[in-house]
């Protein structure tokens, strides 16, 4: 990749680009199990499990009741203290984000139950679970009523 002014190739820089989705194969499967889902801890069971997600948050909610709001997409796994040791200066200094790709200990790491190589698994990605807080959210707009929701869904550095 070459942008010119921004990430412009030399004789010892080059970029590349590397996509969490490229093999994520599942998102039929994912898209046709989210329909069969009977309630939301249904539907939160198979987008944890099938992982097939490409890129977009859900929001759902049930007869019962509760209410879900859930970053299910297909992420890389890039633990804080990694981000903090591998980040590219030229793209941070950019404010873009971005890897060494010249040193293998900058690859994406390994999340056991992940659906593929090099993603975060389903069971830790950000998810809020309670009643009625979809509602509130979809009245937020008018009402200035927030469901109660933590500062920050995802910030959460694995071991």
């Amino acid at each position: 990749m070459n942008w010119p002014g921004k990430l412009d190739w030399t004789a010892d820089h080059a970029y590349a680009l590397k996509d969490a989705n490229l093999g994520n194969t599942r998102v039929f499967e994912q898209w046709y199990a989210m329909g069969q889902a009977q309630n939301v801890a249904a539907l939160r069971q198979s987008i944890e499990k099938i992982q097939g997600i490409p890129w977009v948050n859900t929001l759902a909610a049930d007869d019962q009741g509760q209410a879900l709001y859930l970053n299910g997409a297909v992420i890389p796994n890039v633990p804080l203290p990694q981000l903090a040791q591998c980040a590219d200066p030229a793209l941070a200094a950019a404010g873009l984000p971005g890897l060494d790709g010249s040193r293998s200990e900058c690859d994406w790491q390994a999340d056991a139950g992940a659906a593929q190589p090099g993603i975060v698994a389903g069971a830790h990605l950000p998810a809020l679970l309670q009643p009625r807080c979809a509602a509130e959210l979809q009245r937020q707009r008018l009402a200035h009523q927030p469901c109660h929701t933590p500062d920050r869904l995802f910030a959460v550095d694995q071991p």
